[in-house]
């Protein structure tokens, strides 16, 4: 399993990113938003305007950025 890199992630904060967790947050395992960086060993996703979600970097099954035009 590719193991993600804050320092790598942190380059593409900003981007609107798809993820898939190996367990479930907040009873999702599919998470669409934008990258906000990384906090203990934890990516920050802007799921919407008001809501942040906090994925554990270990918990991430795969991910990719969406594509933006």
């Amino acid at each position: 399993a590719m193991q993600l890199a804050p320092g790598l992630l942190a380059l593409f904060s900003g981007r609107l990113a798809k993820l898939v967790v190996r367990e479930a947050v907040d009873g999702q395992m599919h998470f669409e938003g934008r990258l906000r960086g990384v906090e203990d060993d934890a990516v920050v996703l802007e799921v919407s305007r008001k809501k942040l979600t906090r994925i554990r970097l270990g918990n991430i099954a795969r991910g990719h950025l969406a594509v933006e035009f």
